[in-house]
This record gives C-alpha cells, structure tokens and sequence, in this order.
C-alpha cells in the first residue's frame, strides 16, 4: 500500500510540474501577443524619433516604417551627412563663442554668463549629434530586439508611451523654449507707445 501511495505522489507530482509547465507557456505566449501591441518601443516613441529626424538629431533611415527590421544607418547618407554639417555648424558657432569670451570687452556679469552659456549650450548640442551619430547601430539593435528579450513582468508595462514622450517633450520643450528666449534678448522686439 505505501509502495502504491508513493507511486500516486509522484504521479501528482509529475502532472502537476507538467501543468504548471503548460500555464507558464500559456501566460508567456499571452503576454509576447500583448507585449507586441502595448510594450512596442519603436512604436512608443515613433514621434521622437521622427522629430529627432527632423531636426537631424536621428541619422537614421526607416523611422517612418512601421517595422523596426527596416530601420538603417549608412555613414555615407544623406542623414548622416546632414548631422555631420549641422555638428559642424554648432562647433563653429561654439568656437565663436569662445573667442568672444576673450575678444570682447565684457561690462557686466550677466553678459560674461550670456557668453559662456552659449559655448556650453552649444557644446551639450555637438555631443548630442556625435553621441546619435556613433551610437545609432546600436539603437537600432536595441528597436529590433526589443520584443525578442528575455525579461518577463508580469504585466505589460503600458506606462512607457506616457513615459518615454514625457521625458522627450520636457527635455525639447525646454530645449526649444531656451532657444526662443536667447533670441528675444538677441533681438529684441521694440513697441510704439502710440
């Protein structure tokens, strides 16, 4: 009797590792068919990307496809050769700043800060292009992968189009809105008192 007792434990046993196999299979292929529609990188920050592109900050070619196989970054592109002349554009305009740091005669601090703040803008700016030139392939690898990883939550993470679009309109809101301000002060604008 104990002999069959034993026989029936692990008989359970056996069919439940199995089952519990089989709902783990089951859960995982429910999440990769979700994960394909909400935990898509590419497609979260599409509209990043294509603005990126725009302003030729993202030398790579594919954005607007929607499969991220048909992303492509080629050095000789007319992408990466519009980031080239706009890096080389900011690196004149900084060096400019530089020497006027030295050259002109500064009255006051806040004209000193203006100065400085212009070469250290301008220089954050240069290595954003050199860091999207250099590190393109690489991100183009980590699209391509991205639902081919081995990490599992346990429920999609539907906060990273909020996430991830936050973080980007902050960061060029700011970018676009320092821009503006720097050209009021540049050129400002004089209304009649009429």
């Amino acid at each position: 009797m104990n002999s069959n007792q034993g026989n029936k434990k692990s008989n359970d046993a056996f069919v439940t590792n199995r089952s519990l196999k089989l709902v783990t299979i089951q859960i995982s292929e429910d999440y990769r068919s979700v994960e394909q529609e909400e935990d898509n990188v590419s497609k979260q920050i599409k509209l990043i990307l294509i603005f990126g592109k725009f302003i030729g900050l993202i030398p790579i070619e594919g954005i607007l496809k929607s499969n991220p196989l048909n992303l492509n970054f080629r050095h000789g592109s007319m992408n990466a050769l519009i980031s080239i002349v706009v890096m080389i554009m900011v690196a004149v305009y900084a060096g400019i700043s530089l020497i006027s740091i030295f050259t002109r005669s500064i009255s006051s601090v806040n004209e000193l800060g203006g100065t400085i703040s212009k070469m250290i803008f301008c220089s954050i700016g240069i290595f954003l292009y050199a860091y999207f030139y250099t590190k393109s392939r690489q991100l183009i690898e980590i699209l391509r992968g991205w639902n081919n990883l081995d990490i599992y939550f346990s429920r999609p993470d539907i906060s990273l189009f909020r996430d991830a679009n936050l973080v980007a309109f902050i960061i060029l809101s700011s970018a676009i809105m320092e821009n503006f301000v720097n050209h009021l002060t540049l050129f400002p604008v004089f209304v009649s008192p009429d």
